[in-house]
């Protein structure tokens, strides 16, 4: 008899927290039909335009001839996964073609595709240079870092024929190879938010240091996931190098800190100064969005949990990537 009351109990709680699960979920489920939640869109993009490696050496690739509809905005991937349009078949004699790589920033998440600063700056350089044909592969993919984008550039190079190579260079991208995520949080909106809010519980307790600290220490000499990253973007610019194509790196800043006083800039200076030690023409684009954004850096997001720079922080690296491509390169820049 007490084994039976032991069973029915045990029993009850299971059926409670399966219930209460079932209802979290559903409420998740409903809410992000009404409003865009970060994580739960976040959840989408791996769904919708993200697939497995064919290759199996990445976590993910962007999937080709696909579209979403993602944080507000429509996203729709090319024949080779870029957000932007196709390439022309047969490149025109008198073209430009700029090959663009990175993360979320640089595919512009939140962000409609004609305000995009790849959109912007085509649009530019077209006006600019009327005799000529201008394109811009976008190959922008969500929570790639260095070696992830090194390893898109190596297989698309080629392909691609560039005759300009930005990479979007940003402050975790020295980080370790990203593994793949939790497979339950693929398919439940509940398991995404509750994983996503655990690891930032994580970092926040178990790591016992800030966010500028975490970086300063992944910065040091001493850092093999720095030595790494500096070895792919050298590989990179080799590559591009062996086929006269200038070769850009451009820092993008975290968007919480701008201001003048912020623990941030001075690992962009450190990152800067061992880029062109190491031979990379390299542009930092902190002091332009802190003269833009410094002190207001709500503003320059998506939304209250999407710090990803909205169409304002896209037009300020538009800006800033038009005028060094107008500009004449300087001896020994390649």
């Amino acid at each position: 008899m007490r084994t039976r009351k032991w069973l029915v109990k045990l029993l009850f709680f299971c059926g409670s927290c399966l219930l209460s699960l079932v209802i979290f979920e559903t409420a998740l489920r409903v809410i992000s039909t009404r409003k865009n939640l970060y994580t739960i869109e976040m959840l989408k993009y791996a769904k919708t335009l993200k697939m497995r490696d064919p290759l199996g050496v990445l976590t993910h690739v962007h999937r080709p001839n696909s579209e979403a509809h993602l944080m507000g905005v429509d996203v729709r991937l090319n024949n080779l996964g870029h957000r932007s349009p196709a390439l022309l078949v047969n490149k025109p004699s008198q073209s430009e073609r700029i090959f663009v790589l990175g993360s979320s920033i640089t595919m512009g998440w939140g962000v409609p595709e004609e305000k995009v600063f790849t959109t912007q700056l085509v649009k530019r350089l077209q006006h600019a240079q009327p005799q000529k044909t201008i394109e811009i592969a976008n190959a922008g993919t969500g929570n790639y870092n260095s070696f992830c984008q090194f390893e898109l550039f190596r297989r698309q190079f080629d392909e691609v024929n560039p005759d300009q190579v930005i990479l979007h260079y940003f402050i975790n991208d020295a980080e370790p190879n990203p593994e793949n995520s939790n497979p339950l949080a693929r398919y439940s909106f509940l398991a995404a938010y509750l994983n996503s809010e655990l690891q930032g519980m994580y970092f926040r307790y178990a790591n016992r240091k800030s966010l500028p600290e975490y970086y300063r220490d992944l910065y040091t000499p001493n850092s093999q996931d720095w030595k790494n990253t500096r070895g792919y973007l050298r590989q990179m610019q080799r590559m591009a190098k062996a086929k006269e194509v200038p070769f850009l790196v451009m820092i993008v800043p975290d968007t919480h800190d701008l201001g003048i006083h912020s623990a941030y800039a001075p690992i962009y200076e450190t990152i800067q100064a061992q880029f062109q030690n190491d031979g990379l023409d390299t542009l930092n684009a902190f002091d332009a969005f802190s003269a833009s954004f410094g002190g207001k850096e709500n503003t320059l997001w998506v939304q209250a949990d999407d710090p990803h720079p909205n169409a304002g922080g896209h037009a300020v690296m538009a800006d800033l990537l038009f005028q060094r491509l107008q500009a004449p390169l300087l001896p020994g820049q390649s």
